[in-house]
């Protein structure tokens, strides 16, 4: 690559653009250019399940209730949710009496990652604290999918766990509430399906 300053400004130049600044002349070389690139660009075949960030699927049982379907709107709440998960505190799991009946939500990756969110409720009203523990396993993979980042849903299940297992995260009461949504709380009232 050369710059020079052009010292001549052709006359239509000049009269044709209105310019009275000195003028610069950048020259790129390409074969200078070409000769930093890789001999062969790096190329891996895009996935069949391409990651997304925020993006949520719901599959649903082919035992669906006549006339129901899904709710649109609760489902972006529910992707909302999972899109923007925070949590308030961090205390041991044994701290907090989580029943062996407690409300939960179970979440399955294609890949056959699954992470069950466990949700205890603290008081009542709006004094009320919502709990949450995450265990994390593997499950049956769909076919053909892959694994996400490489590693398969064991390995991704076992790195989930060595964070989490022991531990309870506080949550928003509309998060914890979301996560508990039954099927039938993602589905239209039979009277408003279409």
């Amino acid at each position: 690559m050369r710059a020079n300053t052009v010292t001549k400004k052709p006359r239509y130049a000049a009269a044709a653009f209105d310019i009275d600044e000195p003028v610069f002349l950048l020259e790129l070389w390409l074969e200078d250019l070409v000769r930093h690139l890789p001999e062969r660009p790096a190329y891996a075949a895009p996935s069949k399940f391409p990651e997304v960030r925020q993006d949520v699927s719901l599959l649903v049982d082919a035992d669906l209730p006549a006339g129901r379907s899904a709710d649109s709107n609760k489902l972006e709440r529910l992707q909302g949710t999972f899109a923007s998960l925070s949590m308030q505190e961090v205390r041991a799991a044994e701290k907090i009496p989580f029943a062996e009946d407690a409300p939960r939500s179970r979440v399955a990756t294609l890949d056959g990652l699954v992470v069950e969110a466990v949700v205890h409720k603290e008081g009542e009203g709006d004094d009320a604290a919502f709990w949450v523990r995450f265990l994390a396993s593997a499950g049956e993979a769909w076919p053909g999918a892959s694994p996400a980042d490489g590693k398969s849903a064991p390995e991704q299940a076992a790195t989930l766990a060595a964070r989490l297992d022991g531990w309870a995260f506080k949550l928003s009461r509309w998060s914890a509430e979301r996560l508990v949504w039954t099927r039938d709380d993602l589905l239209q009232p039979a009277d408003k399906t279409t």
